[in-house]
């Protein structure tokens, strides 16, 4: 997906979406992460461009800041 593609920018300007996305890592693969202050915009994003919730907690340390560790062992919720 690209991020500034002018369907994606249009579609976002009704929603809580910040200014700026950032990038994940994940099994080779790369990922563009959109943050929504709202999250019923969150999942309408979902609903209309696909895609899977990222929380920032799973997200890499240090010099692996970029990787996005997901699955079983990821997210440590107390």
């Amino acid at each position: 997906m690209v991020a500034h593609h002018p369907e994606i920018v249009a579609f976002c300007r009704v929603l809580s979406v910040a200014p700026r996305t950032h990038s994940v890592r994940h099994a080779e693969c790369d990922y563009t992460v959109f943050c929504f202050s709202d999250a019923a915009d969150a999942v309408r994003f979902r609903e209309r461009w696909g895609g899977e919730p990222f929380d920032p907690r799973d997200k890499g340390k240090g010099n692996e800041w970029f990787k996005w560790r997901k699955g079983p062992s990821a997210s440590r919720r107390d």
